[in-house]
């Protein structure tokens, strides 16, 4: 037994102590005063010491070996994607005609505006914009009282609507950085005005304008489907950034890229480019009446707040694309919430809402 452990040994590249088996197997040979146990409780005790011994030099081997490397820890779990058919933000939107702050994480809509019988808040409302503090909301809404459209501006609470009355008629309100002004348009021309109301001036010829994150820029599609312009606030010029029949147009959160919808034929899609020039990139891949029908199937262009994706309506849902190219998701507002959705924007989920008008 003693030569075939010795042998499983030197198979491993472990030397046994030339001692080993005197002071574990046999003991003190040559002291007769230490008596010795019975030789097979000596062997047991032997191999348990032998495998004991492996043991712990396989495992030497092993941790100390050119080359050896420490187990990786296992990788953090990553967090569940949010499903498909969820919010990524919660919005502020146009739903029914109506003003409502739609929560991401419920289906039930916070009423900011009443319904056609209330003569204390405009119906039908349209085109909403949020000032980028969150604080100020403003939008398109007909006076029952005074039979005719305004841009209504007011705080994000809903706690009450000021129509601007130097701006009846006005469509497609955007506001300036510093909430201070807004531009918009009204027949074929694009405005500013002071929140106020107050210096009303009219600047382009186009439509849609939106105003660039820095307060420099308005982009705004020309008519007649001429593409998109960038207009200068302070040298009060315009230059031509794209031709085509071009709408919609979006600043990305940093202002270097402009998104904006393209039809070409029966088809619309979604491209982006940079707002110094250049090719646009396609982020959509919609054929002939796949996103719904030209110049009304795509609208309300907006970037995430991240500014890796854009969002917008198609047939009354938000479809979502990475700036990549791939589809994120679409949330179906008619399946979902039973509402009809004309636009949004995205806002905070911390912001809180007071309703003006139950459902």
């Amino acid at each position: 037994m003693t030569e075939r452990w010795e042998q499983k040994l030197r198979d491993l590249h472990v030397d046994p102590p030339p001692d080993m088996w005197q002071r574990v197997g046999d003991g003190p040979r040559n002291d007769p005063g230490i008596a010795l146990p019975p030789r097979r409780q000596r062997s047991t005790a032997a191999l348990v010491a032998v495998a004991v011994f492996v043991a712990a030099g396989v495992f030497a081997w092993q941790a100390f070996r050119p080359g050896a490397t420490s187990s990786p820890a296992p990788a953090a779990s990553s967090p569940a994607p949010a499903p498909a058919d969820s919010l990524d933000h919660s919005i502020l939107a146009t739903l029914d005609y109506r003003l409502a702050r739609v929560p991401r994480s419920s289906t039930t809509p916070t009423w900011l505006t009443g319904t056609e019988t209330s003569l204390q808040t405009p119906y039908p409302v349209r085109d909403v914009a949020i000032s980028s503090d969150g604080a100020h909301v403003a939008f398109t809404g007909f006076s029952s009282i005074e039979g005719t459209s305004y841009m209504y501006t007011g705080p994000s609470d809903g706690s009450r609507w000021t129509p601007m009355l130097s701006a009846a008629g006005g469509e497609h309100p955007s506001w300036s950085p510093d909430a201070t002004r807004l531009t918009f348009y009204s027949g074929s021309k694009i405005y500013i005005v002071n929140a106020d109301g107050t210096g009303l001036e009219a600047v382009a010829t186009g439509y849609l304008p939106t105003w660039s994150p820095d307060g420099l820029t308005i982009a705004y599609a020309r008519l007649g489907g001429g593409g998109i312009s960038l207009y200068d606030v302070a040298s009060q010029t315009s230059t031509e950034l794209t031709r085509g029949d071009d709408s919609w147009p979006a600043f990305s959160p940093d202002g270097s890229n402009l998104a904006f919808v393209r039809t070409d034929g029966s088809s619309a899609n979604v491209l982006v480019m940079p707002t110094t020039g250049g090719e646009p990139s396609q982020l959509t891949d919609c054929g002939p009446g796949q996103c719904g029908e030209p110049n009304f199937g795509i609208t309300s262009l907006i970037w995430d707040p991240s500014g890796t994706s854009v969002a917008f309506v198609v047939d009354g849902d938000i479809e979502q694309v990475s700036t990549s190219g791939d589809e994120i998701g679409r949330v179906s507002f008619d399946d979902k919430y039973g509402r009809s959705l004309g636009s949004f924007v995205w806002i905070s989920g911390s912001s809180s809402a007071s309703p003006t008008q139950s459902s």
